[in-house]
């Protein structure tokens, strides 16, 4: 199959939906075809083809209002990235597109299937919400939800899109505790709440820093990066002291 994956922060984040992206196309890329059209190009070799938009990108507030129109700063982006991408994705017979960005780029992406006779699947990684009801509105030809929880909102939200329920997988074969062991310098012997997220202010880190300060004998660990690092090392080393910890780690050594 000719697959093409549309993934805007490829190359500029390497988290969350883009980690999935690279993921599943390095492995869909052993019997398929795969394009991952991002905006920026990958340091690394992989074994499938990236199509760079290279557009300029800074991270902006919006108001959210802006955003439940996108018309807010990234949503605006990702409509380039989808137009600029769009000739591209026409010229290239794919069986199948999976967009990933939402706001505009869905719809846009579902025209150029119906012109081109091709596929739409849509993986639900925003969750319950705006963004999935959107991407549901979309009509897709599948809505991955990620669970059970999800799948029976989707059909609720549309139920003319057929879903399905897929979770995320994890890979046993790295994940396991025969893993090397590393040494925290939490100077108690209490347990470990671990948060890993970006460190922006849509993922809302702060709210388990002040849950976790609430709790007695209980460290925070956070494994993230972002721009808000500095701002909630503050407020950690402030409500939780020598509990409190905001480290980062590279996917490989995450075993």
């Amino acid at each position: 199959m000719n697959i093409a994956f549309l993934s805007f922060y490829s190359g500029m984040n390497n988290r969350g939906v883009e980690r999935w992206v690279y993921d599943l196309a390095s492995r869909l890329s052993e019997k398929h075809s795969i394009t991952v059209y991002q905006n920026k190009p990958l340091k690394i070799n992989v074994p499938y083809r990236v199509f760079p938009a290279n557009l300029k990108y800074q991270e902006k507030d919006s108001l959210l209002l802006l955003e439940r129109l996108f018309l807010d700063h990234k949503s605006v982006k990702v409509l380039q990235f989808t137009l600029k991408v769009a000739i591209d994705l026409l010229k290239n017979n794919y069986d199948v597109i999976i967009p990933t960005d939402g706001g505009w780029e869905p719809a846009i992406v579902r025209i150029i299937t119906w012109i081109r006779g091709s596929k739409m699947v849509i993986v639900g990684h925003a969750g319950i919400g705006c963004d999935d009801a959107n991407n549901l509105w979309s009509f897709p030809n599948s809505f991955v939800a990620l669970s059970s929880t999800a799948q029976k909102w989707a059909n609720r939200v549309n139920p003319f899109v057929k879903t399905v329920y897929i979770p995320d997988g994890v890979d046993a074969g790295k994940f396991t505790r025969k893993g090397k062991r590393i040494t925290l310098p939490f100077k108690n012997n209490y347990p470990i709440a671990l948060c890993v997220g970006a460190l922006e202010k849509g993922k809302r880190i702060d709210l388990i820093i002040k849950a976790v300060s609430k709790i007695e004998k209980l460290n925070l660990l956070i494994c993230g990066r972002g721009e808000q690092e500095s701002e909630l090392r503050d407020m950690g080393n402030e409500l939780l002291q020598d509990r409190f910890l905001i480290s980062n780690f590279d996917f490989e050594v995450i075993r």
